[in-house]
């Protein structure tokens, strides 16, 4: 796993991020944690800028089906909150995690769409905060162009599940 840290004023936060849960996410409207449930971006937006500094945590997984891209991701995800945690006891008291992908704390049954059933263990997705991920890719983790764009094609497009070795970006922040 990679960890870039940074000012939390070198992010940009945009509407246009959520789109992608609109229209490319199977957890949209669905979790508490996720848009259109989840708090408006404003809202995060101010929550955020309060912190100074931001950890990002980034790791690319290979997988071959569904089951093991969730094992991955819930592996990698109890990374951020470890990092956390870490922080948390070192004094920043009000750190705070973003997971990649959907909150999975908690399975698709007994997930409450009026809040949240596991508040101590539950998180939002980087992506229902916000933040531009493209400005995150190129202007701070200085992905190579094309890079980012060609990672949410495939993410989102027709071509997911075509080879039998696929490649997915799991992605977490920790604001402190």
């Amino acid at each position: 796993m990679v960890e870039v840290e940074c000012r939390v004023s070198s992010l940009v936060f945009s509407q246009m991020t959520r789109i992608q849960c609109l229209h490319g996410c199977l957890h949209f409207n669905r979790s508490p944690m996720c848009p259109p449930l989840a708090s408006e971006v404003s809202w995060f937006e101010e929550l955020l800028s309060s912190y100074s500094r931001v950890r990002i945590l980034y790791e690319r997984y290979e997988y071959s089906d569904f089951y093991e891209l969730e094992v991955q991701r819930s592996r990698f995800n109890s990374s951020v909150l470890s990092v956390e945690s870490t922080l948390k006891k070192d004094g920043h008291f009000y750190a705070l995690g973003f997971i990649s992908g959907p909150c999975s704390s908690c399975d698709a049954d007994s997930c409450c769409l009026s809040g949240c059933n596991r508040p101590l263990l539950g998180r939002s997705p980087v992506c229902s905060a916000g933040i531009d991920l493209k400005h995150l890719a190129e202007h701070i983790l200085n992905f190579p162009d094309g890079m980012f764009g060609n990672y949410w094609k495939k993410c989102f497009g027709s071509e997911r599940f075509i080879n039998d070795i696929d490649e997915h970006l799991c992605l977490g922040l920790v604001f402190y």
